[in-house]
């Protein structure tokens, strides 16, 4: 993310420019990551939006990696209360994502594909897309301050000097 901070840093002439398109475009992409909203209740119109979002790459890797391989313990079975003293086994199931009938584990795999739709063979092809962003932002922000660095040249030429960095 530093090098989307750097790339509209570049383009813009002052601090106060700069600040604006970068928190609505933050609040955006954290909004559209999967996890504030889940990939399940985004809008078909906008679903597309996180395939354009290193957020959402990164959430996904981090989720694979810490629940993959891990089981929980459940706390709540359903049914409970009065009455329902006595089921067991397959009678019972726990009131969480991902649980399988007359089990009281819930497999972490199996909570993230459920509740969150993450595919856990997507692991390191998505730290491969993480360097892929990295890699194009900065090339964008080396051609953004190159752009800068010239046209500040060209307005040298000309005494104009609208697109120069106050210093």
């Amino acid at each position: 993310m530093s090098s989307f901070f750097r790339l509209v840093a570049a383009t813009s002439r002052s601090l106060i420019q700069a600040l604006l398109p970068s928190a609505v475009i933050m609040i955006g992409l954290v909004m559209y990551a999967g996890f504030a909203i889940p990939v399940s209740y985004m809008r078909g119109w906008a679903a597309w939006m996180r395939y354009l979002n290193p957020i959402y790459f990164a959430l996904e890797s981090l989720l694979i990696n810490e629940f993959q391989g891990r089981s929980f313990t459940c706390t709540e079975v359903v049914p409970s209360g009065p009455g329902y003293g006595g089921s067991t086994g397959l009678a019972q199931s726990c009131a969480a994502l991902g649980s399988q009938p007359g089990s009281l584990q819930i497999e972490g795999t199996r909570y993230i594909e459920t509740a969150y739709e993450v595919d856990v063979g997507t692991k390191w092809s998505n730290f491969g897309i993480l360097l892929a962003f990295t890699i194009g932002l900065g090339a964008l922000y080396l051609i953004a301050s190159g752009m800068s660095f010239f046209l500040c040249e060209l307005s040298a030429l000309t005494d104009r000097c609208h697109y120069c960095p106050e210093i």
